[in-house]
């Protein structure tokens, strides 16, 4: 890439930011260190699902072992076809749901084209999990409720 454009949101001040002619991976260095300045939490929205990886195996690297990365995967799925998403990828979509409303994320890597679908609200969510813990003991009719 010749020239990016970044809209930057530090402290409720809205920045537009270019830097131009940059090499790869300094894009990721640039918001590790605007997050360890901040120390809020971060959302950052890749262009496709190539460049969302490699952010946060960049992040992993620039980035401290302490700050929490998740990424919010696509479903993979068009808009008209009548296919259901993987079992897997529900799985962690959800997971990652669960970990944004209980502040266990620091920097969440979303997929543009993923903005655009619609998630379930946070009650549904919450009235869905269940948490089992080793050793843990439940009953039949527990576990059918």
């Amino acid at each position: 890439m010749l020239s990016n454009t970044y809209n930057l949101v530090i402290d409720n001040k809205y920045k537009k930011q270019k830097i131009s002619r940059h090499i790869q991976s300094s894009d990721s260095l640039l918001i590790s260190n605007i997050y360890k300045k901040s120390n809020k939490p971060t959302l950052l929205i890749a262009s496709d699902a190539y460049n969302a990886n490699r952010i946060i195996d960049e992040l992993d690297f620039f980035g401290s072992t302490n700050v929490k990365i998740a990424l919010y995967p696509d479903t993979e799925v068009l808009p008209y076809e009548k296919v259901t998403p993987q079992r897997e990828l529900i799985a962690e979509r959800l997971r990652t749901l669960w970990q944004i409303s209980q502040k266990q994320v620091d920097i969440l890597v979303v997929q543009a084209n993923t903005l655009q679908t619609r998630i379930c609200p946070l009650p549904y969510l919450h009235g869905r999990v269940l948490l089992l813990q080793i050793g843990e003991k439940l009953s039949i009719s527990e576990l059918r409720s």
